[in-house]
C-alpha cells in the first residue's frame, strides 16, 4: 500500500513537472518569436520541433502504463529543460535590457575643473576661499551654471578673462591664485602648452549635467550601410563630453559579406561643419557626435548611417571580459603611455590595460598617428574575431554586456539591431575584412579651438579622401 502511494505521489509530482515544462517552453518559444530574433525559415521549425518533445514529454511522463523507470527519466530531463529554458529567458532578458541602456542618453555631461600651479600652496577647495580665481567670460551657459555651483562651495574674488589662454598665462605666472576651467578647454591647452599637465593640477571637479533631446534613427538596416565608431579618450560615463581619439568608419555589405575599416587621422586639419572654421577632427568631438558625423560627411563626401561612441571603459572592460586578445605585434617596446606595457614583437596576448595603451600609443612611433589608426584597427578586427567565437559568446556572454554598461553609446535602434542579429543566425556569414587610412602631412597651425596659439594637425593628402569615398562606395553597390 505504501509502495502504491509512493508511486502515486510520484506520478503527481512528474505530471506537475511536465506542467511547468510545458507552459515554460511554449512562453520561450512565443517570446523569441515575438522578439523576431529568429530567422523566419526556422519558424516552422521550431514550432514543429516544440510540439514533437511536448507530446514524446506528455506521454512519457503523464501515462500510468509508462514504466515507471522511463518516466523518472524524462520526468528528470523536463526539470533539467526548465533550468535551461530558465537561463535562456535571463540571457534574452539581459541582452534586451543591455540593448535598452546603449541607446542615445538624454543627458550629457560637462566637467569644469578648478586649478591651480602644480607648487601651489592650496590643496583643498576651502583653502583657495577668499582668493583670486579666474573665469571665462564668454557667454557659454555651461560655464555659468558651473560658476553658480562653485560660488555655492566657497566665496572667491572673481578674476574675469575673455580668453582662456588669458586665464592660464596668468596662472602660470602667478597673477591669480586658481582658474575654473572646462574640461574641453583644459584638454586643448595641454596641447598649447608643452608642459601644462605637469605645471598644473586639479584642485576640485564640478559635474554640470545638461539635458538633450534624444534623436532616434529611424532608419531601415539595408543590404549596406556605414556606421561611425567615435572613442573618447576618458574613462567613466559615456555621455561626457570629450574629444574623439578614434575616427573609424565601418561599411559593411550584407550581400558580399564584406567590412571595411576606414581609420582617419585625429588630427585631421578640417572645416568644423557649419562653423566656418578649422580644427583638429579630434576637437570636433568637443561639440557633439552630431557634429563629429556632419564633419565627416562634409569633407569626404558620404553619408554616415549609424553611429557607435565608445570610451577607454569600454575597450578596456570588454578585452577583460574576454578574456585577452591576441594580435601580431611587428615592433617590440615599451608603452610610454603605461610603463607596467611591454610588448615583444610577434604574436602576443593582450590584458584590457595593455590594449588600451597600445591603441592609444602613438609618439613612440615615428609614423605617429598612421601608426596609431594601424593598431587601433588591428585591435578591433581581434575584438571581434574574438568575441564571435561561440566558446566565447556563451561562456563570457554575461561579462560582454556588463563590461559595456553605461560606457557606449548608439543611435543603431533596437528593430535595427534585432534585424542584424536575425541575418546573423540566418546567414553564419564568413566576414572578409579589409583597411584603409587617410594619409597627409605634418603641419603647424591655430585652429577653432585654439586660436591663440599653433598646434600640430595633420593637412589631409586629398588624393586618399579620394581613394577611400570611392573604396566606400563601391563597396556599398556590390551586390
Amino acid at each position: 500500500m505504501k509502495k502504491k502511494n509512493k508511486s502515486t505521489k510520484l506520478h503527481l509530482i512528474s505530471k506537475i513537472i511536465y506542467v511547468i515544462f510545458l507552459i515554460m517552453l511554449v512562453s520561450f518559444v512565443i517570446y523569441v518569436l515575438s522578439l523576431g530574433v529568429v530567422p523566419s525559415k526556422y519558424v516552422v521549425v521550431l514550432a514543429f520541433i516544440t510540439a514533437i518533445i511536448l507530446i514524446i514529454f506528455g506521454i512519457l511522463i503523464i501515462k500510468k502504463e509508462i514504466k515507471g523507470w522511463i518516466r523518472g527519466i524524462f520526468t528528470a530531463l523536463a526539470s533539467m529543460n526548465i533550468i535551461v529554458i530558465l537561463l535562456l529567458f535571463i540571457y534574452l532578458l539581459e541582452t534586451f535590457s543591455f540593448i535598452d541602456h546603449v541607446f542615445i542618453k538624454d543627458y550629457q555631461i560637462d566637467n569644469y575643473y578648478i586649478i591651480v600651479k602644480t607648487d601651489s600652496i592650496y590643496d583643498t577647495i576651502k583653502s583657495i576661499e577668499n582668493k583670486n580665481l579666474g573665469t571665462y567670460t564668454n557667454n557659454i551657459s555651461n560655464y555659468k551654471k558651473a560658476i553658480e555651483k562653485l560660488k555655492e562651495k566657497i566665496k572667491y574674488k572673481s578674476k574675469l578673462f575673455d580668453s582662456y589662454y588669458d586665464g592660464v598665462d596668468r596662472l602660470l605666472n602667478g597673477d591669480i591664485d586658481a582658474l575654473l576651467i572646462s574640461s574641453s578647454h583644459y584638454e586643448i591647452m595641454s596641447e598649447a602648452y608643452s608642459n601644462f599637465k605637469t605645471d598644473t593640477r586639479i584642485l576640485d571637479k564640478i559635474i554640470i549635467k545638461i539635458p538633450r533631446n534624444k534623436v532616434p534613427n529611424n532608419k531601415k538596416v539595408e543590404d549596406s550601410f556605414t556606421v561611425y565608431i567615435s572613442s573618447t579618450d576618458i574613462e567613466g560615463d559615456i555621455s561626457t563630453t570629450a574629444k574623439s581619439a578614434l575616427n573609424m568608419l565601418v561599411t559593411v555589405n550584407l550581400n558580399t559579406n564584406k567590412v571595411l575599416l576606414t581609420s582617419i587621422p585625429t588630427d585631421y586639419y578640417v572645416d568644423l561643419k557649419d562653423l566656418g572654421y578649422k580644427d583638429r577632427l579630434a576637437y570636433a568631438g568637443f561639440y557633439g557626435i552630431d557634429k563629429s558625423i556632419s564633419t565627416i560627411e562634409s569633407f569626404m563626401g558620404i553619408d554616415i548611417d549609424y553611429y557607435i561612441r565608445l570610451n577607454y571603459t569600454s575597450l578596456k572592460n570588454v578585452v577583460d571580459a574576454i578574456d585577452g586578445i591576441d594580435i601580431y605585434n611587428d615592433t617590440k617596446f615599451t608603452s610610454q603611455i603605461d610603463k607596467n606595457c611591454k610588448y615583444e614583437q610577434g604574436n602576443i596576448h593582450l590584458d584590457g590595460r595593455c590594449t588600451l595603451a597600445y591603441a592609444r600609443e602613438r609618439f613612440l612611433y615615428k609614423e605617429g598617428d598612421r601608426k596609431r589608426v594601424v593598431n587601433q584597427q588591428n585591435v578591433l578586427k581581434a575584438i571581434i574575431n574574438k568575441s564571435l567565437t561561440s566558446k566565447t559568446i556563451i561562456l563570457k556572454y554575461f561579462n560582454i554586456l556588463k563590461s559595456m554598461s553605461n560606457s557606449f553609446e548608439t543611435n543603431i535602434t533596437q528593430k535595427n539591431i534585432i534585424q542584424l542579429i536575425n541575418y546573423e543566425l540566418d546567414k553564419m556569414p564568413n566576414w572578409k575584412f579589409d583597411s584603409y587610412n587617410l594619409n597627409g602631412t605634418d603641419d603647424m597651425k591655430k585652429t577653432y579651438s585654439s586660436p591663440n596659439r599653433e598646434v600640430y594637425v595633420m593637412e589631409p593628402d586629398l588624393s586618399t579622401i579620394t581613394t577611400a569615398k570611392n573604396n566606400i562606395l563601391k563597396l556599398l553597390k556590390e551586390n
